[in-house]
């Protein structure tokens, strides 16, 4: 039986959302490399017009990961990390919502290159 709580659904959302925001980071960094302004709410809308199948990518390949994988990474983690009891399924819920978002992606850029 799949026991996830709320809290691993956030802390999930929180990896997705770590991911946005280095994405963004990179992505201004062109902007600021021309010393341009750029509003952030204008640059948002315009990255949700372009990218907003991806969010659902990125949603939907986090939740297949942390159905079939959060006991797996608890226990890889606690190999590594010392986490404190009823921690370790938080983090190893960002750390699924993260490494979603970047296997989204990287898989994405795949398909895009196999186009080609």
């Amino acid at each position: 039986m799949i026991n996830i709580t709320i809290y691993e659904i956030i802390a999930a959302i929180t990896g997705i959302l770590l991911f946005w925001i280095l994405q963004y980071s990179a992505e201004k960094d062109e902007y600021d490399n021309k010393n341009e302004k750029v509003k952030f709410i204008g640059f948002c809308r315009k990255w949700w017009a372009k990218h907003n199948d991806n969010i659902l990518v990125h949603f939907v390949l986090t939740g297949f990961l942390l159905v079939i994988g959060i006991e797996n990474t608890k226990n890889m983690l606690s190999e590594y990390l010392e986490i404190p009891s009823g921690m370790d399924g938080l983090g190893a819920s960002g750390f699924i919502g993260f490494s979603g978002s970047l296997i989204s992606d990287i898989l994405k850029k795949m398909i895009k290159a196999l186009k080609k």
